[in-house]
């Protein structure tokens, strides 16, 4: 909770995105969008490679127990990262060894030792998303993420296209 928003919903307060409209695209584990009802993520199972989407609760936060059912003694890998602003610009990831895990069939689900919350763990070799659609940008434009890295450095976000217009790069100088 901060003085903007609060990214915890109990029916009277507002998500992220209600306060700020407008956003191009939207992704999180938790509701950032009250006008949002769709899936949070598409996960495959590794015991079957069957998939599922996984909704949020009642309170906004990843659907847990949806999640754990799901997955059980098998791993889970998020194959889809929806776009929660409701302009359809779903993150993806068809090859199965670059889909970041969110379920581990020993540890369960993934989390964020900071706040105990659901964390999509990318394994800093090769995984990630890409947009199938194109992501209109205007100059000026403002991209926010929030993530923690064990590493010292690291892309965030790239154009892959062939012109390579963009790159955004990740950097910290310590990872204490």
């Amino acid at each position: 909770t901060n003085s903007y928003y609060n990214l915890y919903a109990d029916g009277s307060r507002q998500f992220l995105l209600n306060s700020f409209t407008g956003a191009a695209a939207a992704y999180s584990v938790r509701s950032l969008n009250t006008a949002y009802t769709g899936p949070l993520i598409r996960v495959r199972r590794s015991s079957d490679n069957a998939e599922t989407d996984i909704f949020a609760n009642r309170n906004g936060d990843l659907d847990r127990s949806t999640l754990s059912i799901f997955c059980g003694s098998g791993n889970g890998f998020v194959t889809t990262w929806y776009d929660q602003s409701g302009n359809g610009r779903h993150q993806v990831q068809s090859t199965a060894s670059k889909q970041p895990k969110i379920y581990d069939g020993i540890s369960k689900i993934i989390l964020n030792p900071d706040n105990n919350r659901p964390a999509i763990l990318l394994d800093g070799t090769d995984d990630g998303f890409s947009t199938p659609v194109t992501m209109p940008l205007s100059q000026p434009f403002q991209s926010f993420s929030v993530l923690k890295t064990n590493d010292t450095q690291g892309i965030l976000y790239s154009d892959n296209s062939s012109a390579a217009r963009w790159v955004f790069i990740l950097q910290s100088g310590s990872t204490s």
